[in-house]
């Protein structure tokens, strides 16, 4: 790509492709173990929408380590077929609501039997809060908060960035999601280059205030700088970046990265990034030798190659 190298650290290749999500749960596994003991871990209780790749990293997760879950969410159409609701059905418990809204009001209904895992410094503690909580009627029973978003998961984000030697690179690039991976860079800024992020689900703006509301409660001190975030919007206005979406502009540009690298760069996320990359290298806004972090989640992919 001209004067610039692009790397790219396979997260991908991280347990059928759930990659770091994976370090999250594993980072609630081990703090749910050392605070009650992994034998007084009854059940998992997943949140959120059916189809997300965070219930189905915490589907196959807790699986793989036998422990039960359950799948407390919603789904906007109850009959599609997707890999996270597929294995839903056949490994987990389930209740499933038609629309994000009742979802909300059921979980409101149910936030007086549940109590934070971990003391926190407001003892005003509400489900949007973003943290593990447990059930005070049935004990050993743990709630995940939707996205996998909590200090918990933020620690297990950690080892990311102790096991490659990052120096080497003149900047990282990532795309934000919840914005979890990103806050984890900044958090080890001293040992990273620079760390270019992408927003692709929310537009900025919004994104900006959904984290600064949430990120009190991950014990991260430094104040984020979002100097460093594009908004996929106006680098490619051509194109859409509409959440979820994967038009055939999009399949096809999987399949062509695919061909041009032998690494599969799903569409409705990675594909997107790298396109995002590539026009940022062209613009030469980014040069030198950049790694990209493939973060996963192949599996849930409709396409393949």
């Amino acid at each position: 790509m001209g004067n610039s190298d692009l790397y790219i650290k396979r997260e991908d290749r991280i347990f059928f492709s759930q990659g770091t999500k994976i370090r999250k749960l594993w980072g609630i596994y081990n703090s749910l173990v050392e605070k009650v003991g992994a034998e007084n871990i009854r059940k998992i209780v997943l949140q959120g929408n059916l189809h997300s790749n965070a219930v189905l990293a915490g589907c196959l997760f807790f699986q793989w380590a036998k422990i039960p879950t359950k799948v407390f969410g919603y789904s906007r159409d109850i009959n599609l077929k997707s890999p996270a609701s597929i294995l839903v059905r056949r490994f987990s418990e389930s209740e499933i609501f038609e629309t994000r809204v009742n979802w909300l009001k059921k979980r409101e209904s149910i936030a007086g039997n549940l109590k934070p895992v971990m003391l926190l410094s407001s003892p005003e503690i509400s489900l949007d809060d973003y943290v593990l909580f447990e059930s005070t009627k049935e004990k050993g029973i743990f709630y995940l908060p939707e996205y996998l978003f909590c200090s918990e998961s933020f620690s297990g984000l950690d080892l990311l960035w102790k096991e490659t030697t990052y120096s080497e690179f003149d900047s990282i690039f990532l795309d934000l999601g919840t914005g979890l991976t990103w806050l984890s860079a900044l958090k080890h800024y001293s040992i990273l280059p620079p760390v270019y992020g992408l927003s692709l689900g929310l537009k900025l703006p919004k994104l900006r205030s959904w984290l600064e509301e949430r990120i009190q409660n991950l014990s991260f001190s430094l104040k984020p700088s979002w100097k460093n975030i594009f908004d996929a919007r106006e680098i490619d206005p051509k194109n859409s970046y509409k959440f979820g979406e994967m038009d055939r502009f999009w399949e096809e540009l999987s399949k062509n990265y695919f061909k041009r690298s032998g690494i599969y760069f799903e569409p409705v996320y990675s594909a997107k990034s790298i396109r995002i990359l590539e026009l940022l290298i062209q613009k030469e806004i980014l040069k030198g030798k950049i790694l990209y972090i493939h973060q996963g989640g192949i599996l849930q992919s409709f396409t393949g190659i």
